[in-house]
C-alpha cells in the first residue's frame, strides 16, 4: 500500500465515522442536550432556529466536500463522487420542511419558500445516497477475478452488498414515507437504514475490518 492509498483510506475512515456520527448523534443532540421532542427525521433537526447544533449540515458538508475532492479509480467514480457531492450540498443548505418553518417565507442558501426547499432537500438526499448506493454495490466490489480474490476480500463483498440492500431499503422507504407515511419514526427509520450501513461499509473499505493481511 504507498502513501496515497494510506491516505485515501485513512479519508474513508473518517467519512465513514461522519456518516454514522450523523445517524447516531443528530437525534440524541437535540432530544438530550436541547429537549427537544422526537423528529419526524434525522433532517428535520436542522430546522429548530437556536435550538440544536449544526451538527447534521456540518457533517453534511464534510462529506460533500470529501466528494468534491475524491478523484476515483475510474470514471464512474468520479461522476458518482460529483453526484454525492451536489446532492450531499443541497441538503445541507436546504431544510426539509417542519413545523419549525412552515411559516416562514424563504429559507434555506437559496431563499426559497419552505415547500421547494423540501422539493430541493429531498431531490439532494435522492441523488446524493442513490449515488452512494450505487459507489457502495457496485464500485466496493470491483477488484480481483473471482478465482484471485482473497477470503478477505470475499467477505468485504458480502458486507458491501448487504450494506447495499439496507441502502435500498431505506431509501425504498423513504420514497413511501413521503407520500404515505411522513411521521415519527417512519423517516427516521429509513435514514438509519441509509446512514449506519454507509458508514460501515466506508469503514470497511477504509481497513477498519476484514482487511488483508499485508506482505512484509
Amino acid at each position: 500500500m504507498d502513501k496515497s492509498s494510506k491516505m485515501s483510506y485513512t479519508s474513508l475512515l473518517s467519512l465513514g465515522m461522519v456518516a454514522i456520527t450523523i445517524g447516531l448523534g443528530v437525534i440524541a443532540d437535540g432530544m438530550w442536550v436541547y429537549g427537544l421532542p422526537f423528529f419526524t427525521s434525522i433532517s428535520e433537526s436542522a430546522t429548530t432556529p437556536l435550538k440544536t447544533s449544526m451538527l447534521l449540515p456540518f457533517g453534511l458538508g464534510l462529506m460533500s466536500l470529501f466528494f468534491f475532492n475524491y478523484h476515483g479509480y475510474d470514471r464512474t467514480d468520479n461522476i458518482l463522487a460529483k453526484l454525492m457531492a451536489i446532492g450531499f450540498f443541497i441538503v445541507a443548505m436546504q431544510p426539509c420542511l417542519s413545523p419549525y418553518n412552515q411559516d416562514l417565507s424563504a429559507i434555506g442558501l437559496f431563499g426559497v419558500s419552505p415547500k421547494m426547499s423540501n422539493t430541493l432537500h429531498n431531490i439532494g438526499a435522492l441523488t446524493g445516497f442513490g449515488a452512494m448506493w450505487y459507489w457502495i454495490m457496485f464500485q466496493f466490489t470491483k477488484g480481483l477475478m473471482d478465482e484471485d480474490r482473497t477470503k478477505m476480500k470475499r467477505w468485504r463483498n458480502l458486507v458491501y452488498r448487504g450494506c447495499g440492500l439496507s441502502m435500498l431499503t431505506g431509501i425504498g422507504w423513504f420514497l413511501i414515507g413521503e407520500r404515505v407515511c411522513l411521521t415519527a419514526p417512519n423517516t427516521w427509520i429509513a435514514e438509519e437504514l441509509i446512514l449506519i450501513p454507509a458508514g460501515f461499509a466506508c469503514l470497511v473499505k477504509g481497513g477498519a475490518f476484514l482487511k488483508d493481511y499485508e506482505e512484509k
